[in-house]
């Protein structure tokens, strides 16, 4: 066959098949066209049938895969459970927290309103991002980005054989009721989407404007498809934003580069301390941000508080750069005094460094970090074992020294630090114990019974 004729034949099937989808959608119903319309972003990036409301109508089987690998439903009661809590807004709740605090946050700068509030720097950039979308998404938030996911989750249900598509309607009405009272327009309604999904995917911020840009050309996809089939008696009511109707041309000028350099600043340090950081250069990064004198001079709240340095210490270790800690938190060890003793952050800076001069056999000053951390510290077990261990080694080298004074004294403290671990939950090895039995002449199990029993044996 004859290259120009095969071509032919293809552009003939690819429009017959466009037609026959208009057709489709034109015969379904003003209820099911909106089902259609409202979920049309989720459907149309699957390349999933907009015919029916059944996304696999055209031979694809896609709906229960997706159904379990997005949203971990694959039964009934898992579906009604995922529908109640995005009803209920439940997966709004970090854009209203962070809208909250960020409302209240009396600090100069944005990252210390953070640290004022505890926001750990994973869901930091959560938190900056609040005021570049605050006045689009409005007080309604992500009610499009939620609903829309809603009813996608339904027409999955209904592929995936996990409901019936009148129960299908009749719990996507509530959602679709909700979303013609919210807005005035199925642009405005659109938008207001992909400003949600721009808060979702806000801690991938480097490639966040485009993720927008291909879902934003998925709606647009499906309106050039069907726009003059919509429903003639669709009644729009309101506006989700409190303001004027959002419009395609407005979010793709607000998500570009440009708009959000000053949040692109915020990003990239978030980036160093957050989700995406780049454990295999976590030092150079960490050294990179305290040299960045211009950043710097925006955030020195970070730069001058120990939690800056907790988190710095969280990432060193992640990368597996203990020795680098003691580099690092050294010279600003002074100013961890200023912490209440008893607080976590200062309890993790001395975990910190206890762990990494640990790390380099430098005994001596690893039991001057223990002795600084609190018996309420959450992983006191892990730092006791720690301390067993570095008397155990001085002990060593005290016998080997022929120091008896200091290899009992060492002897003693070892002993008493394994019973300490063991007592807080630490499992000791099979050295260890035997170690502890050796030279104290009772097992591990035999030095916490209370006296009473201990005399019973």
């Amino acid at each position: 066959m004859k290259k120009s004729a095969l071509l032919l034949i293809l552009i003939f099937l690819s429009v017959s098949f466009s037609f026959a989808g208009e057709a489709a959608f034109k015969d379904l119903s003003s209820e099911e066209k909106l089902f259609c319309m409202f979920s049309s972003n989720n459907i149309e990036s699957n390349h999933q049938s907009h015919e029916t409301l059944n996304p696999d109508s055209n031979g694809t089987s896609l709906s229960a895969q997706l159904l379990e690998s997005t949203w971990s439903v694959s039964n009934y009661y898992e579906l009604r459970a995922t529908l109640d809590e995005l009803y209920d807004y439940t997966h709004c709740d970090n854009y209203a927290d962070f809208s909250d605090k960020f409302s209240k946050a009396k600090n100069e700068t944005l990252i210390a309103s953070a640290i004022e509030y505890g926001i750990p720097f994973n869901q930091l950039c959560f938190f900056l991002y609040i005021p570049h979308i605050k006045e689009k998404l409005g007080i309604s938030g992500n009610i499009a980005w939620n609903y829309g996911r809603a009813l996608t989750i339904l027409r999955w249900a209904i592929g995936a054989g996990l409901i019936d598509e009148e129960e299908a309607k009749e719990r996507a009405k509530p959602f679709i009721d909700a979303i013609i009272s919210s807005f005035c327009s199925f642009e405005d309604f659109c938008c207001h989407y992909l400003y949600g999904a721009s808060f979702f995917y806000c801690d991938y911020f480097e490639t966040m404007p485009e993720i927008v840009k291909i879902r934003y050309s998925n709606f647009i996809s499906f309106i050039s498809k069907y726009s003059e089939l919509f429903p003639e008696d669709i009644a729009f009511k309101g506006k989700a934003s409190g303001s004027q109707a959002l419009s395609f041309k407005e979010l793709i000028a607000s998500m570009s580069m440009e708009e959000l350099t000053k949040c692109k600043e915020y990003f990239s340090i978030a980036k160093v301390f957050g989700y995406n950081a780049d454990y295999e250069n976590a030092s150079r990064n960490i050294h990179l941000y305290l040299d960045k004198a211009d950043i710097v001079k925006d955030f020195q709240s970070i730069e001058e508080t120990p939690y800056f340095y907790e988190v710095a210490g969280n990432i060193l270790l992640n990368a597996g750069k203990i020795q680098d800690v003691q580099d690092l938190f050294e010279p600003a060890e002074e100013s961890f005094e200023s912490i209440p003793h008893n607080s976590s952050l200062y309890n993790n800076l001395y975990a910190f460094l206890t762990f990494s001069a640990f790390s380099k056999n430098d005994y001596m000053r690893a039991l001057r970090y223990s002795d600084k951390i609190s018996d309420d510290y959450s992983q006191i077990a892990d730092i006791y074992h720690l301390k067993a261990l570095c008397y155990t080694y001085r002990f060593v080298d005290a016998e080997k020294a022929n120091d008896s004074r200091l290899a009992d004294e060492f002897l003693k403290q070892s002993i008493n630090m394994y019973i300490k671990a063991y007592k807080k939950g630490y499992t000791l090895d099979k050295t260890e114990q035997e170690y502890v039995l050796r030279y104290s002449g009772l097992t591990i199990e035999q030095h916490i019974l209370p006296a009473e029993d201990f005399w019973k044996i």
